[in-house]
């Protein structure tokens, strides 16, 4: 990690080179036992995690010293919304690891923990919970579009020139949006067609 020596980089009208000097290294860890789940994409998360010492000594007095030292590390992966699970067998050694499902749209949250060889599974520690976007263009649509002629679209912009009021009036502003979609609902709703001619377009809420 570095930090500027100086925050004045640009002097007299010139830019000069600004000294980097090495700050404070960032720790391995932190001290805390911790298990963060992240959304990636749709079909993707990223979890990390630490474990203290102080954890794995009470782990090995609560389920056993073989139970800790023999078993397998997992990461248990919960669709929350479905009540199903599935185990991904981990490194001893990982700190984080990339985790991908097969269905977007989801909320998910993830357990660390031992798997016995008999299936028994010991969780260490558990996650928050994520929901994964949709995998698709939302079908949300908040605005309705028309195509309407040149002439039309240049007596609407007359309209605004040739109003003149106060700034601010509401009384105008809602006069002229009643007019507006008093207009727009006489103008027949089409498209412009590939290779066709362009027709400017507006939007009405």
């Amino acid at each position: 990690m570095y930090r500027m020596s100086s925050p004045q980089a640009h002097r007299n009208g010139h830019w000069e080179a600004v000294a980097l000097t090495p700050g404070a290294p960032l720790p391995d860890t932190y001290g805390e036992d911790v298990l963060v789940l992240l959304p990636r994409d749709p079909h993707w998360m990223f979890a990390y995690w630490e474990l203290t010492e102080a954890l794995w000594q009470e782990c090995a007095l609560r389920w056993g010293a073989e139970i800790v030292q023999h078993s397998e590390r997992v990461l248990r992966v919960h669709a929350v919304t479905e009540n199903r699970f599935f185990d991904i067998t981990i490194t001893p050694v990982a700190n984080n690891w990339y985790i991908q499902v097969d269905q977007p749209g989801r909320s998910y949250c993830v357990e660390l923990g031992l798997k016995t060889a008999d299936g028994r599974f010991f969780c260490l520690l558990r996650s928050n919970v994520v929901h994964l976007p949709l995998g698709q263009v939302s079908d949300v649509v908040d605005e309705r579009w028309m195509s309407i002629d040149q002439e039309t679209f240049e007596k609407l912009l007359e309209r605004f020139r040739t109003h003149r009021v106060k700034a601010g009036s509401v009384e105008w502003a809602q006069h002229l949006v009643q007019r507006l979609l008093q207009r727009w609902e006489r103008l027949q709703v089409g498209f412009s067609w590939p290779g066709g001619r362009r027709e400017p377009a507006v939007m009405a809420k």
